[in-house]
């Protein structure tokens, strides 16, 4: 009996010793796949950061290509087309439709050689008339009648700026914007950026599209008015100095500010 139960409790013993060996096998096992899993987890996350990074840098670079683009759209209409008095015009030459003098169809030589020249009572033939030359102003496009030019109203090609000079009390370049009353470097620029570069263009553009191009600027080019600048640069453009310096001197009372 007693051998009995110290076989059983040997076996018991045993059995505790061989469950304690497996159990702990299992449970490393188990913790090293945990582990695993735990590494592969935070793997997995890094990257969904960085994707999430780049996601995001996309988006910011999105949205300004859609801003650049609408600015283009909105600066394209509201330059619209060139203004028509913008466009250069030349006046073409005009065309001598003279009619030669009809020569004697009853000369003698019927068809030959000698046919239609008039034989003078000295036996030589007389000088064939020549048509005369245009005058130099029929040739460069003045009125045909040879009534004077009216200074109002024509435009020269090039103003004479040295003659400026000596009115204005101080030297212009030819087409510099900044000589108008109310138009500084900055409101140049913009100018130039919707194709107004001479005085001539500044001309022909309406007042409506001056105030579009300010209001697109911002807040700090609004307040200009422009109102008269057409009209200062159509002085500059036909070389009207005198006019365009009484012109200015009235707007001191209500100057433009200079952008």
């Amino acid at each position: 009996m007693p051998y009995t139960l110290m076989k059983a409790l040997l076996w018991l013993v045993l059995a505790l010793i061989i469950g304690f060996f497996v159990g702990w096998a299992l449970r490393s096992l188990i913790a090293q796949r945990q582990v695993v899993r735990a590494r592969s987890q935070r793997v997995d996350t890094a990257e969904v950061e960085r994707l999430r990074g780049r996601v995001a840098n996309l988006e910011s670079v999105v949205a300004e290509r859609d801003r650049l683009a609408a600015e283009v759209e909105s600066l394209r209409s509201a330059a619209g087309p060139p203004p028509a008095a913008a466009r250069a015009t030349v006046a073409p030459a005009p065309i001598d439709t003279a009619v030669p003098p009809e020569r004697d169809r009853d000369g003698a030589g019927g068809d030959g050689p000698g046919a239609g020249v008039e034989v003078g009572t000295s036996g030589e033939p007389p000088t064939t008339p020549t048509s005369p030359e245009p005058a130099p102003s029929e040739a460069a496009g003045a009125p045909a009648d040879g009534a004077p030019d009216d200074d109002a109203g024509s435009v020269p090609s090039t103003p004479d700026v040295a003659a400026a000079a000596t009115v204005l009390g101080h030297r212009i370049e030819l087409d510099d914007l900044k000589v108008i009353e109310g138009i500084g470097p900055k409101i140049e620029e913009l100018c130039h950026g919707i194709g107004i570069r001479t005085w001539v263009d500044l001309a022909g553009t309406e007042v409506s599209l001056l105030r579009t191009m300010l209001t697109d600027a911002g807040a700090r080019y609004k307040m200009h008015d422009p109102t008269t600048w057409p009209r200062q640069a159509e002085l500059l453009a036909t070389g009207r100095w005198h006019e365009f310096v009484e012109f200015t001197a009235a707007l001191e009372r209500g100057k433009a500010p200079r952008g």
